[in-house]
């Protein structure tokens, strides 16, 4: 965030708004285009190295967990910024969608239009079916 708001439109992020490198302070003091490019380059740190660590790195599985947390670490923390950066939510996000992408579409709202299986939705678990009137009370 801090890079393509300062020299791609001449603005320290850092010094307005909740003094953060993320997305959302990106949104509030520079605007909608330069945060979609900052949402998907965290997005893509935090997808990127895991999957990278996952493919070198494949027989060792905390490997690329380990990978996200640094990943996510480094964002928050930088060193570049004097251990200042973003919350991480979305270098996370990436990172938790090169792990465990079916967690990750939950987490992000649900079972998608035509994605998974219809009988039982992209969870496995069955759907529940309607149920009959209960005869408790009568």
């Amino acid at each position: 965030g801090y890079l393509v708001c300062r020299y791609l439109f001449g603005v320290d992020v850092l010094a307005r708004g909740s003094q953060r490198s993320g997305t959302s302070n990106v949104l509030r003091t520079v605007g909608v285009r330069p945060a979609v490019t900052v949402f998907a380059l965290d997005f893509l740190k935090g997808y990127a190295l895991v999957l990278v660590a996952q493919l070198t790195l494949g027989d060792l599985p905390l490997v690329p967990i380990l990978v996200g947390f640094a990943t996510a670490a480094g964002h928050n923390w930088s060193i570049f910024l004097r251990f200042r950066g973003g919350r991480g939510v979305v270098t996370s996000f990436g990172a938790v969608m090169a792990l465990a992408p079916q967690t990750a579409r939950v987490v992000r709202g649900g079972v998608e239009s035509g994605s998974g299986n219809e009988a039982t939705g992209t969870s496995g678990v069955p759907m529940s079916r309607k149920s009959a009137p209960s005869k408790k009370g009568r």
